[in-house]
């Protein structure tokens, strides 16, 4: 199973019932603003530090990876932060029926 899919299917079960549609497109969405957020780290390093230059030996491409993987270690430490805070939308729903007598 794809990223892609398994992210659709986690926002279909999450959104409410009114906005189950629109799951695929946030996903796409999430996937390009990701893309340009690449883009974007990658032509500042190259326009303020000056590690990526024209000749590939010419360059400090080994300090843009190490960036690059600090980067990812933070992006994986926020996943992690928001799986522990995560609570899924059945358990609430299960709380609240064993909760109400009627």
């Amino acid at each position: 199973m794809s990223v892609f899919s398994t992210l659709v299917m986690f926002y279909y079960n999450e959104f409410p019932k009114s906005i189950k549609s629109t799951a695929a497109a946030m996903v796409a969405v999430i996937i390009g603003i990701a893309f340009y957020l690449g883009i974007a780290l990658v032509d500042l390093i190259r326009k303020t530090i000056g590690w990526l230059l024209d000749g590939i030996n010419d360059g400090r491409i080994d300090n843009v990876y190490w960036v690059l993987t600090i980067v990812g270690v933070v992006n994986f430490g926020y996943v992690l932060v928001c799986l522990w805070m995560y609570k899924n939308q059945n358990d609430e729903n299960k709380e609240l029926k064993s909760s109400n007598p009627c």
